[in-house]
């Protein structure tokens, strides 16, 4: 009796393992989606990054974790986290986006509020890219999209480069 309930308990555990890997990308991150889920995540310099804010009862009110706003074709996006030691934010802004989801006109930066070398900007020789896979403000309110940068601080030599890899993000706007 006790070698068909081990079977079946390993066959379990190993096909939720196996599923579980089915649902992540080359970078170890769950597949982008493009339903609203208000989601963001990318790989920064090797680990995953996400936003996040722990609670504090003597901090200054917590800021967003994640905010965007959109107008006529363009959008504003910022991430934070605030968890543990780090105090680090990745904005990016698009002035317009055509009907066919090309970008025209973007930025992107890295803040560290946490070391003394806080603004890091994008390295225009790297291959950095800002690829909108939905957009759907006007109708369901949803935004997706795709990116990687690399961003650089010049006075800065010992934390010079942050690389951003596999990034994806899926957000809801408020019409």
């Amino acid at each position: 009796m006790k070698q068909p309930l081990i079977f079946l308990l390993l066959f379990s555990l190993a096909t939720s393992i196996s599923c579980k890997k089915d649902k992540l990308d080359e970078f170890g991150l769950p597949k982008p989606t493009q339903e609203g889920r208000g989601t963001f995540t990318a790989i920064l310099n090797g680990t995953i990054w996400e936003p996040c804010v722990e609670p504090c009862f003597l901090c200054p009110p917590d800021p967003e974790v994640l905010s965007y706003n959109y107008g006529e074709r363009n959008i504003y996006l910022k991430a934070q986290n605030y968890c543990g030691n780090n105090k680090q934010a990745i904005t990016f802004y698009a002035d317009s986006i055509d009907y066919e989801n090309n970008v025209y006109g973007w930025w992107a930066k890295f803040t560290d509020f946490s070391d003394n070398c806080y603004d890091y900007r994008l390295d225009t020789t790297a291959n950095n890219y800002l690829i909108i896979t939905k957009f759907d403000g006007y109708i369901h309110g949803i935004i997706s999209g795709e990116f990687e940068f690399t961003f650089y601080n010049k006075d800065c030599p010992l934390f010079d480069t942050i690389k951003v890899r596999g990034g994806r993000f899926d957000v809801r706007t408020d019409f």
